[in-house]
C-alpha cells in the first residue's frame, strides 16, 4: 500500500475508533472535506479509487479480509494448472494480477509452516539403515568371529578380537534431504530480509521472515547426526534444480519404493520438496513489489473472484467433470465444464447489450457477476453481493444499549429476597449503585420504586437516541440492499429469460428468501422459474459450511436451468 494510502487508512481508523465516527459518518464523501482530508485524497496513488469503497476496505474486519486473501492464494494455487502463473482482476480502480508478492508471503508462511510440522514427525521416527560392520580390538563390540580371531592369534590366547556388529547409520539419502531443506529455508530468508525492494517489507512481513529464520537456525544448530550435516554442507550452496540434487531426490524416491523407508513422511517431504523449488521465494516474491489485495480497494471484486475460484475447485474436486478456466475477454475468465452430455460455460461478468453482435438483441443491457450458458442458450444468472452490517462498534452499541434496557425493565419487577442474584447476574451491566437507590425506594414505597426505574428507562433512552437511530437506519439499509438486490436478479431473469436466478451474500441476515418456497409451488408469473438467495461467508467460524453448501447449489442451479428449458422446449 503506498505511502498517501497508508496516512488515510491511519487516519480513517483513528476516527472510528478513536473518535466516535460512525461508519455511515466516515462512509460519506462529506467526510472528506470535514475531517481536511482533500489534500491527502487528491494525492493518492491510484486516482481511480473510489472514497466509499476504500473506507469499506479500511474498515473490514481484519481477520475476514485475511481469510479473503489467504483462501483466494490457495485457490490460485490450486488452479494453476488450468490458468497458469497469473490470473487477471480488473475493476473500476485498474487492472491487477494475482499471485501478488503478499500471496507469494502466504505461500511462504503456509510452506514453512508445513516443513516445521513434517520435521518433527521425522525426527520422532527417523529413518536410519542398520549394516553389519566388522571390528576388530581388545574390547569385544558385538559378535565374535572365532574363524578370523583364531587365525590371527597364532594358536596363542587371543588378545585381539574380530568382531561383527549391527549399528544404526543416519547418513541416509532423505536424512541429507530433511536438512537440506531446512537450510534453503534459511538462505532464502536472509536473501528476501537483504533485498532493497521498490516497496519495502512491512513490519509484519520482516517480523515473518525473522522468526523463520532464527526458527530454522535452531535446527540445523541442534540437528543430532554430525554426519549428516557434514554432508549437506556440500549441498546447500548447489541450485535446488541442479544435477547433484535431483539425483539426492531420485534415491529418495527408489529407496521409499524399496521399501527402505517406513516413515511415510518422507514422501510428503519430497511433495513439500517440489512446491518449495516451484515457489522459489527468493525469486518470484523479489520480483514482485505488487500488492493487489493491499492496493485493490474493492473488497467487492474480491468478493466476486473467492466465488468464481471456489466453484471451479468444486467442479475440479468434487464433481470432477474436468473443468477448464479461459478468458473470455481480456480481463474476464469462463470455466467450461460439462453436466451429462451438456457443454456449460459459466461466464464472470459477461455483458448482454442491445448491440451485442455476439447475443440475441435484449430489451436493456444486463452485467450479472456470473452466467451459465448451454447451447448459446442462458440458463442461470447469479449475482454476488458484499453486502453485511459494516459497522461492528455501532452493532456492539445496541446490543448494550438493548441489554441495558432489558435490566432495568427486569428491576422494575424485582423482588427484595432476589437481589443478590440480580446483582450478580446483571453485574457490569448498570451501576450497582443505582439498584441499592431502587431498593431504598422500594422498601418505602414501591410506586416510587417503579416510577424511579421508569424515570431512569425514560432518560437512558434519551441519552442514547443517536444510537437507537443509527442502528435503525443500518438495519433499514440492510433491508433495503436485499430488496435492490432481489430487483436486480428479478430483472435479469425478465430481461435474459431465464428461469433460474440466485444471489449470493456473505451473512445469515440477507439469505432470507427463496421463490418457490420449500413447499414447491408453481410460479404464477412465469413457468418452472426459480429464484434463490444463497450464502458464502469469509467468517472462518461459518466459511466452510457456507461454501460447500453453496458451490453445491449453483451447480444445482445450472441443472435446474438447464432441465426448464429442455421442459419449455418439449412444451412448445
Amino acid at each position: 500500500m503506498g505511502e498517501i494510502k497508508q496516512i488515510l487508512t491511519k487516519k480513517i481508523i483513528d476516527c472510528y475508533e478513536n473518535q466516535n465516527f460512525s461508519f455511515n459518518e466516515i462512509y460519506s464523501k462529506d467526510f472528506i472535506t470535514d475531517q481536511n482530508l482533500k489534500e491527502y485524497w487528491d494525492k493518492r496513488e491510484n486516482k481511480n479509487d473510489k472514497w466509499e469503497s476504500f473506507v469499506k476496505y479500511v474498515l473490514f474486519d481484519q481477520k475476514e479480509r485475511q481469510y479473503i486473501s489467504e483462501q483466494l492464494m490457495r485457490l490460485l494455487l490450486d488452479s494453476q494448472d488450468s490458468i497458469g502463473e497469473h490470473f487477471t482482476i480488473s475493476d473500476d480502480t485498474g487492472k491487477f494480477t494475482l499471485p501478488d508478492r503478499l500471496s507469494e508471503f502466504l505461500r511462504l508462511r503456509a510452506l514453512c509452516t508445513n516443513f516445521f510440522e513434517i520435521y518433527q514427525k521425522i525426527m520422532s521416527r527417523i529413518n536410519f539403515d542398520y549394516p553389519q560392520r566388522e571390528f576388530s580390538g581388545t574390547h569385544i563390540r558385538g559378535k565374535i568371529d572365532w574363524n578370523k580371531t583364531s587365525k590371527n592369534s597364532f594358536g596363542m590366547f587371543p588378545t585381539n578380537f574380530h568382531t561383527r556388529s549391527w549399528i544404526r547409520e543416519f547418513d541416509t539419502p532423505e536424512n541429507r534431504l530433511l536438512l537440506l531443506c531446512a537450510n534453503w529455508i534459511k538462505q532464502d530468508s536472509i536473501k528476501i530480509l537483504k533485498t532493497n525492494f521498490e516497496e519495502p517489507l512491512s513490519t509484519d512481513e520482516r517480523g515473518f521472515l525473522i522468526n523463520i529464520h532464527e526458527s530454522v537456525s535452531k535446527i540445523i544448530q541442534r540437528f543430532p547426526f554430525s554426519d549428516v550435516t557434514r554432508q549437506v554442507h556440500g549441498l546447500k550452496n548447489l541450485q535446488k534444480n541442479s544435477i547433484q540434487i535431483s539425483n539426492l531426490r531420485r534415491d529418495v524416491n527408489k529407496r521409499i519404493l524399496e521399501g527402505k523407508i517406513k516413515n511415510p513422511q518422507y514422501g510428503n517431504l519430497q511433495k513439500w520438496v517440489g512446491k518449495y523449488i516451484d515457489l522459489s521465494p527468493e525469486g518470484k516474491i523479489h520480483d514482485k513489489d505488487m500488492f493487489v489485495v493491499e492496493s485493490m480497494t474493492n473488497i467487492d471484486k474480491l468478493y466476486e473472484i473467492l466465488i468464481f475460484l471456489e466453484f471451479f475447485k468444486y467442479l475440479k474436486d468434487v464433481k470432477r467433470c474436468h473443468p477448464v478456466l479461459k478468458l473470455h475477454s481480456d480481463q474476464n475468465y469462463k470455466i467450461i465444464f460439462k453436466i451429462g452430455e451438456h457443454k456449460v460455460e459459466f461466464y464472470h461478468e459477461k455483458n448482454f447489450g442491445i448491440n451485442d453482435k455476439s447475443s440475441p438483441s435484449w430489451i436493456l443491457t444486463s452485467k450479472p457477476d456470473y452466467s451459465a450458458i448451454v447451447n448459446e442458450q442462458i440458463v442461470a444468472v447469479f449475482d454476488a453481493k458484499n453486502y453485511f452490517k459494516m459497522d461492528k462498534k455501532l452493532d456492539e452499541k445496541y446490543r448494550i444499549y438493548k441489554k441495558t434496557i432489558q435490566c432495568y425493565e427486569k428491576l422494575k419487577v424485582l423482588k427484595l429476597v432476589n437481589k443478590n442474584e440480580f446483582l450478580k447476574f446483571w453485574d457490569g451491566v448498570i451501576d450497582s449503585e443505582i439498584i441499592y437507590e431502587f431498593f431504598k425506594h422500594l422498601e418505602v414505597n414501591k410506586n416510587d420504586a417503579m416510577q424511579y426505574c421508569q424515570n431512569l428507562i425514560t432518560q437512558y433512552k434519551e441519552n442514547n437516541e443517536k444510537i437507537k437511530k443509527e442502528y435503525e437506519n443500518l438495519r433499514n439499509k440492510a433491508k433495503e440492499n436485499r430488496d435492490d438486490a432481489t430487483i436486480k436478479i428479478l430483472s435479469y431473469v425478465v430481461n435474459l429469460d431465464v428461469n433460474y436466478g440466485a444471489l449470493i451474500f456473505p451473512k445469515e441476515g440477507y439469505k432470507q428468501f427463496t421463490y418457490p418456497d420449500q413447499k414447491k409451488q408453481i410460479s404464477r408469473y412465469h413457468y418452472n422459474q426459480m429464484i434463490e438467495h444463497l450464502r458464502l461467508d469469509y467468517d472462518k467460524k461459518y466459511a466452510k459450511q457456507t461454501r460447500d453448501e453453496t458451490v453445491e447449489l449453483i451447480y444445482k442451479g445450472i441443472e435446474f436451468g438447464i432441465r426448464s428449458q429442455e421442459t419449455i422446449l418439449i412444451n412448445n
